[in-house]
């Protein structure tokens, strides 16, 4: 679990040796991004997982799915408080 993002890490150091800085900041700020992203899909994937066996996933099996879920959170948000 741990070797691939470690393999990543010192492929781009070895970039960063070889190749001009603008390379690397570009190559670590793609990196970024990747990682960004799917840590943003990995939070959806696992509210809509909790939401279905809590029985709050109504919405996402008909045309409206994204308005109820959308509704859901900002509720949730406001009586957070």
């Amino acid at each position: 679990m741990l070797i691939c993002p470690l393999f990543v890490l010192t492929a781009l150091f070895a970039l960063a040796w070889r190749f001009e800085p603008t390379m690397v900041v570009v190559l670590f700020g793609v990196l970024r991004f990747v990682l960004a992203m799917v840590g943003a899909v990995a939070r959806i994937v696992i509210k809509v997982k909790i939401d279905i066996k809590m029985g709050l996933a109504f919405g996402y099996f008909n045309g409206f799915w994204w308005f109820f879920f959308v509704l859901k959170i900002v509720v949730l948000f406001i009586m957070r408080g």
